[in-house]
């Protein structure tokens, strides 16, 4: 009986405590709701009046505001600290809401004093304390009386048939078929109780548990097949159906002695400019086709489209090298005997290889070997480390020299290539690239003098030179010009210093873009955010170069305030054809907008790609088919 009238108690005391809860929350909440209605309603036009400083106007407006409900006191407080008011303070037991007063002229926030409001909470407290009294009285007395029936319910007709469904739902397994649970009682459907509903609900409980269970257990099953036919896919050239160069690494790397040939179609882009890329595809198609069945049943040797117009060649079982070398020999003039045959056009190919039998660094080795092979005009190279290391310091002198005299001859230049504008459907910027002009007139790609500038310590001069090229472009012109710098650029403070001396004195920052390669990697944070805070003190914007073939790091995006993301052309060259990389895309398109960062696509060399990245929401478009490389003069044009 104590235990029963303790367990009453109890129970009055928490209904009491969650009801003044709830009317406490409720009068909180309407109070809140009268801050709300002020912000809304009044807030606009107080600011319009304070703007005009209309005092009168002013108290009108906060004695209106008294008019609510639970509103007691409102003030306004300028910024010369002179201060509006009505109503009277409260002393204690009350609410505050302070709200900024700004007003937007031209297109800038002005603020104007802050607007202050306090709901009395005494009305609040003393309701609640009447209802106390109330509650307890009533609760007291009728949970004394229910007490004792409850106790009754519960010992009688309820605690066995809880424990046996208890003990059932102690044994309920998620992975068997359930059986169903029956009480020992007297029921019916006309007269059903809640241990009825109860027994209905636990029956029908886990039934669903275990329909959940062979839902989750085939989607983890169809999880499985599609992991690991999206790891092949990941594995597999989407036009020709054989291993990537991802393939070919992983591979590689279970076996002990492997050896490779790179392969490589001599001038395939001058295939694709003079047919097309659709039978450019066929070329690559049928290569793939002879190749493969040049190795029909022979299992130690796998075949790979690296990119493009390379394919890879493994030889898992290597012995020796004369062997593999013959292999590769005679591999060569097969493929190359025949033309191929496209409708009425026959296209003759020819093919360079590079070959590795090294076990550490091979692909490298084998790509090193195939430029020399390249560039010696010989149908394959083996790669050696002595002939590599010769050849290379030679043509690396040869560079030096050739760069050096580029510098003093003025033959370091600035071509420009244009950026199209999905939006206005006109070209508004252009990116300054590094050309030299050799000494017969042939125009030189930076693919094959700048790496050996930075060797040779010339670098800086070319980056001055561009400087230079696209201040004074942007000086004579109305376009946006956009300069490449690397975190070589940045850390070295002559070019730093001479980069923002020039803006400065040119005042055209507000013209210049600055492209920084995403896939190098930010060592000195602070010293690249340094630099980045200092040009946009100018109006500069930034840029960020080849997005998504680095660390793609979304995070430190945002934190350097970065203006445009240019798409690496790894994503857009395939966009057309392989719907991974249209997903990446589309996933850096969707994080661009809502981080307010405008888009670039590079390396559009077609209509269909050019559709598809105006489909997919990008800003600007960048590419030959938008325009190659021209000088300044054919800008002028």
């Amino acid at each position: 009986m104590i235990l029963t009238l303790l367990f009453s108690a109890v129970i009055t005391f928490f209904i009491t405590v969650v009801q003044l809860y709830i009317d406490y929350k409720n009068g909180i909440e309407s109070i809140d709701t009268q801050f709300s209605l002020v912000q809304s309603g009044y807030s606009a036009s107080i600011t319009q009046s304070v703007w005009v400083y209309d005092k009168k106007q002013t108290l009108l407006q906060l004695e209106g505001i008294l008019n609510l409900p639970d509103i007691d006191y409102a003030s306004i407080t300028f910024l010369d600290d002179e201060v509006l008011e009505d109503g009277k303070r409260i002393e204690k037991n009350f609410l505050t809401k302070k709200m900024p007063l700004t007003y937007l002229h031209n297109n800038k926030e002005i603020k104007l004093g802050e607007l202050l409001i306090e709901a009395d909470l005494n009305k609040l407290y003393n309701q609640l304390i009447d209802k106390i009294i109330l509650i307890l009285t009533s609760q007291a007395i009728k949970t004394f009386i229910t007490s004792f029936f409850i106790l009754f319910i519960f010992q009688r007709l309820v605690t066995r048939h809880l424990e046996e469904i208890a003990e059932f739902t102690k044994n309920l397994t998620i992975d068997t078929k359930p059986q169903k649970l029956h009480l020992d009682k007297l029921s019916s459907i006309s007269t059903r109780d809640e241990l009825d509903n109860l027994t209905e609900a636990i029956n029908t409980m886990q039934e669903q548990i275990y329909k959940s269970y062979l839902s989750v257990k085939l989607e983890l099953e169809a999880r499985k097949r599609a992991e690991k036919s999206l790891a092949k896919h990941y594995q597999t050239d989407t036009l020709t159906n054989l291993g990537n160069r991802f393939k070919l690494f992983n591979d590689i790397e279970k076996i002990t002695h492997p050896a490779i040939a790179i392969l490589d179609i001599d001038s395939f882009k001058e295939i694709n400019d003079f047919y097309g890329h659709k039978i450019g595809d066929f070329v690559i198609v049928e290569l793939s086709r002879r190749l493969l069945n040049y190795f029909s049943g022979e299992p130690i040797y796998e075949v790979y489209r690296l990119q493009g117009d390379q394919f890879g060649l493994l030889f898992r079982d290597y012995s020796s090298q004369d062997i593999f070398e013959e292999i590769v020999d005679t591999l060569i003039k097969d493929l190359t005997i025949e033309p191929i045959f496209f409708e009425q056009h026959e296209i003759l190919i020819r093919i360079t290889a590079g070959i590795s039998v090294d076990t550490k660094n091979i692909f490298i080795n084998a790509d090193i070997a195939l430029k020399l092979a390249k560039e010696s005009k010989r149908n394959f190279i083996t790669y050696s480390k002595d002939f590599n290391v010769t050849k290379e310091y030679k043509n690396n002198l040869d560079w030096s020299k050739k760069i050096k005299k580029a510098l003093e001859e003025k033959r370091i230049v600035a071509f420009f290539q244009p950026l199209y504008n999905h939006q206005t459907k006109r070209i508004e910027k252009f990116e300054a690239l590094v050309r030299m002009i050799d000494i017969n007139g042939e125009i030189i790609s930076p693919f094959f003098f700048l790496e050996i500038s930075k060797k040779a310590k010339l670098y800086s001069k070319i980056t001055m030179i561009m400087i230079d090229a696209t201040i004074e472009a942007a000086k004579k012109q109305e376009y946006e010009f956009s300069i490449n710098f690397t975190l070589e650029d940045i850390r070295n403070q002559d070019v730093v210093s001479y980069f923002l001396k020039r803006i400065e004195d040119s005042n055209i920052g507000h013209k210049i873009v600055i492209e920084v390669v995403e896939s190098e990697e930010i060592e000195n944070f602070e010293e690249f955010h340094s630099f980045v805070k200092n040009i946009k003190k100018f109006g500069c914007k930034l840029a960020i170069d080849d997005f998504g073939t680095g660390y793609s790091n979304f995070q430190y995006l945002l934190k350097l305030d970065v203006d445009y993301l240019k798409i690496d052309g790894s994503l857009i060259n395939e966009i057309d054809k392989n719907r991974d990389m249209r997903l990446v895309a589309e996933t850096i398109v969707a994080f661009s907008k809502t981080a307010k960062i405008k888009t670039i696509a590079e390396f559009v060399y077609s209509k269909e790609i050019e559709d598809i990245v105006q489909e997919i929401g990008v800003d600007y478009s960048q590419g030959y088919y938008i325009g190659k490389p021209i000088s300044y003069d054919e800008i002028l044009k």
